[in-house]
């Protein structure tokens, strides 16, 4: 009898564990940054009129994917699919300026079922870049306005890890990474997609497909998956009028998945600021749009090929196979 005792106050200990283990995992959405940079000139017909400086538009997706890519692997915390909120990203802006509602967040934090929603402002103070952040706290509607963090135009690489601390530090959010592995059926179907180019110029759009071909020969290499011929990529996209130099968003990504028949699809990013590129992979599941793998690398730009070589390692290193 005292035995039974024991074991039935060890297994309430062990269930109460585990709910507490639950209860501290955090559910999160990133939306996409705003620009709000103001053009230096304004012509006399826009006057009165919301107007950014264009220019500065690269930096909205750009600081999105990389804050993403360092939150996959952060302890703690689950990522609301991209799809799900780029389904919503409509519903939550002001029609005419294109900035996000505040008062639309709450409700679009309930749809995708998170606990918290970050999003934030592009700015700029004199010649440097200002991130302002805000986090919402769904259940209580509170938004906590994060301390602004400011650098150089140049300096895009750093901005965003000061970001990341920054949103760690208030979400109380452990630094350490955590390797999740994701079980894999070998020659399971995957669709490798032109990059996406968030660089400030559209000079680099060759590097689109250039990344994701280099990548895809590599993934050749490891013989898990079977990869969908370019031919059949290329149709696709004639099919939907995608121009291959263009953004592809997960939405886009989901349905081109769809028409190929195939199980995955690998979307991808990059960015270049001074001789350094950064690159952002995501692996999505095209059924439920679910992204299960994430992996990013960076270097010289004159060192393509160990870039992408890095990026399948991290990425295999994730992965559990399956026969």
């Amino acid at each position: 009898m005292k035995k039974n005792l024991v074991v039935a106050q060890f297994i309430g200990l062990l269930f109460m564990a585990v709910q507490f283990c639950f209860a501290q995992q955090k559910r999160i959405a990133v939306l996409y940054f705003e620009n709000i940079i103001l053009p230096e000139k304004i012509t006399s017909a826009e006057l009165g009129l919301y107007n950014v400086d264009r220019q500065y538009d690269y930096l909205e997706r750009a600081f999105t994917d990389m804050l993403i890519s360092d939150l996959a692997d952060t302890k703690d915390i689950e990522l609301v699919e991209r799809s799900k909120v780029e389904k919503l990203l409509d519903e939550i802006h002001l029609g005419e300026t294109g900035l996000i509602d505040e008062n639309a967040v709450q409700e679009a934090g309930k749809a995708l079922q998170a606990d918290y929603l970050i999003f934030g402002y592009i700015d700029k103070k004199k010649s440097k870049i200002v991130l302002r952040t805000k986090i919402q706290n769904v259940s209580n509607r509170q938004i906590t306005e994060l301390e602004p963090i400011s650098d150089f135009e140049n300096k895009i690489f750093e901005l965003e890890k000061n970001l990341y601390l920054n949103i760690c530090k208030n979400m109380q959010l452990p630094l350490e990474k955590e390797i999740k592995k994701v079980k894999i059926e070998k020659n399971s179907t995957l669709a490798v997609l032109p990059f996406n180019n968030n660089s400030k110029t559209e000079e680099l759009n060759y590097l689109q497909s250039s990344l994701s071909e280099l990548l895809a020969n590599d993934l050749v290499n490891y013989k898990i998956f079977k990869l969908v011929e370019r031919e059949k990529i290329d149709a696709v996209f004639k099919e939907l009028a995608l121009q291959k130099t263009g953004v592809i968003d997960e939405k886009t990504a989901v349905k081109i998945g769809k028409l190929l028949g195939t199980k995955y699809i690998l979307l991808g990013s990059f960015i270049l600021n001074q001789s350094i590129i950064k690159t952002d992979i995501r692996v999505v599941t095209v059924e439920t749009g679910e992204t299960i793998l994430i992996a990013h690398s960076m270097g010289d730009k004159n060192d393509l090929f160990k870039i992408c070589t890095n990026l399948t390692k991290e990425l295999f290193n994730k992965m559990k196979t399956i026969q």
